[in-house]
């Protein structure tokens, strides 16, 4: 069922039963009433599968614990760079990486207490630079 757009702009929430829709080259759309999100669980090991191309990338980096952020001999950004692997391919392994990261952080409660200490200890940081600039 669809209904008009509210006159505040937003939607509404219409949806009343499940539907499975195949879209044209061969994705699938799920309309379920009540879904907000969906969530990854153990996607980590998918991560090296789906991107392989990226995995063998960084296989060839020169230290192991690289993070293709401009590090030298950073073998994923040379490919980005020459052509060998598309910056848009390179944004969705990132994305999923930050997906896989949160959901890791919300089941083990030391990780996201690590996470919570570490922004703390970044604002802090900020805060003390901005009173030594005189602001």
């Amino acid at each position: 069922m669809v209904r008009d757009i509210r006159a505040d702009g937003k939607g509404r929430h219409t949806t009343t039963s499940r539907q499975l829709v195949l879209i044209p080259g061969g994705a699938v759309v799920i309309d379920t009433p009540g879904l907000r999100e969906l969530t990854l669980w153990h996607a980590e090991d998918g991560l090296d599968r789906s991107f392989a191309d990226v995995d063998a990338f960084a296989w060839e980096c020169a230290f192991r614990d690289c993070h293709h952020a401009g590090e030298p001999g950073c073998a994923v950004r040379d490919a980005i760079e020459g052509g060998d692997l598309p910056e848009e391919r390179f944004a969705s392994y990132r994305k999923l990486e930050r997906e896989i990261d949160f959901v890791a952080r919300r089941r083990d409660k030391a990780l996201e207490l690590a996470e919570r200490k570490r922004w703390k200890q970044i604002h802090k940081q900020n805060r003390e630079r901005m009173r030594f600039r005189g602001r």
